[in-house]
């Protein structure tokens, strides 16, 4: 089977240092997939602080191309990529966590991730997640 192809597009505004509205063109990867996986994770209210969370990825096992991780839970979580021993960012609440890859070569796999809270949940919350991956 051919791959698919996921576009991942960033558009950018900002006040510039003389206050004029600068617009960067969009960014655009068109990242080539076979497997994706998307869903959401809740994280019921009164959750434990340092509950951890894994990202399913599914059936991607060899190179994660295009992913899109959205906090949703009114705390910050902290950030943990194929098994680190340590997080490697937190994502604020409201935050996103994506990452885009043309192709394979020279990319480092991505083939995990994990999300741990940093205090006791308030309200129902969720982690949104949007992966593709394996091309071929």
């Amino acid at each position: 089977m051919s791959n698919f192809a996921a576009a991942l597009s960033i558009q950018l505004q900002y006040t510039g240092p003389s206050g004029n509205q600068i617009n960067i063109p969009p960014i655009t990867v068109s990242a080539e997939y076979q497997a994706q996986n998307a869903g959401v994770i809740d994280v019921p209210d009164a959750t434990a602080s340092a509950t951890s969370y894994a990202v399913p990825f599914g059936a991607i096992d060899d190179l994660t191309t295009c992913g899109i991780i959205l906090n949703q839970t009114g705390q910050p979580l902290e950030l943990k990529v194929n098994g680190a021993a340590a997080a490697s960012q937190t994502i604020p609440d409201g935050g996103v966590y994506l990452w885009g890859f043309p192709n394979s070569t020279g990319a480092i796999p991505v083939l995990s991730a994990s999300l741990k809270t940093t205090a006791m949940q308030t309200g129902a919350g969720y982690i949104a997640y949007y992966l593709f991956g394996d091309p071929v």
